[in-house]
């Protein structure tokens, strides 16, 4: 009788374990959803096989996992993309990969930049850092006068051009009474964040078709999203602005040369790495 249960006992364990083994190969060959879908890049990034696996996959995720989607996609061409993940990859392991591997490259660059700074003489470098530290404190506290100033956004129109249509964006500016810019840099990222789509474009925005107290510029169009859909980041970066005259009152901060500007690149690779890495969080 013992003999029997325990043969049972045995038959139950292989069924259990076959079971197991089958849900492990399901789950590695059969087609999931969402993050676990594949993407197929047999035929190209400009087939049907692809769009239609990419859109479904689109889907089934959430607006930040399809903007990371997107911007892993816009890192590779189709050649890189198979050498690297095959024609038939689950898109989180895609978007897992390129993660890693973005952060990788600024882990390099800041292996480079490190082994710099360390040939430099440790007081120049103390000074430099010092220097640093204080033009960005200033550039804060002159930065904070143009908190209530900027570009604001009046409309967004879409129009048709012979060869395709476009977005015309118009915008006012306002500045602090008698400062005088003779160039403004401005940057404007926008898109349709439901679909992943984001572009930047970076201007002077000075230097632009103006019709009364409106600046007019024109975009690539979002193809496929409505107006209302559309998003807009739109900022003028007054610390490199190019200043003709100013009131007594204002005290406007200029760029600064920095002595060892590897300590600035350092910084803003170390930053970059950081944020990529935050990314994984989201899938």
């Amino acid at each position: 009788m013992e003999q029997n249960h325990d043969r049972l006992r045995l038959y139950w364990t292989f069924v259990v374990a076959g079971l197991l083994m089958l849900v492990g190969v399901a789950s590695a060959v059969l087609p999931g959803a969402g993050l676990q879908a594949t993407l197929n890049v047999a035929d190209g990034f400009d087939s049907r096989g692809f769009t239609l696996s990419r859109d479904a996959a689109m889907n089934e995720i959430t607006e930040r996992q399809g903007i990371i989607l997107q911007w892993a996609l816009g890192r590779l061409d189709e050649q890189t993309f198979k050498s690297r993940y095959g024609t038939q990859p689950r898109v989180r392991t895609f978007m897992m990969g390129e993660i890693m591997r973005a952060a990788d490259e600024e882990r390099s660059k800041i292996n480079v930049l490190r082994s710099k700074l360390t040939a430099i003489d440790p007081e120049m470098l103390e000074a430099a850092r010092a220097e640093r530290k204080t033009a960005q404190r200033k550039r804060a506290i002159a930065m904070r006068v143009f908190e209530e100033f900027g570009p604001t956004i009046t409309r967004v129109e879409r129009e048709r051009a012979p060869w395709g249509w476009f977005l015309v964006l118009s915008y006012k500016l306002s500045l602090p009474e008698g400062l005088m810019l003779s160039f403004l840099p401005c940057k404007l990222e926008y898109g349709d964040g439901l679909i992943g789509k984001i572009d930047t474009y970076e201007f002077d925005c000075l230097f632009t078709a103006k019709r009364g107290e409106e600046y007019r510029i024109r975009l690539g169009d979002v193809v496929g999203s409505e107006l209302s859909n559309l998003e807009f980041d739109f900022a003028a970066d007054y610390s490199r602005a190019i200043v003709i005259s100013r009131p007594k009152s204002l005290a406007f901060i200029d760029p600064v040369e920095l002595s060892i500007p590897e300590i600035e690149e350092l910084e803003n690779a170390i930053k970059k790495m950081k944020s990529i890495i935050d990314e994984k969080s989201y899938i």
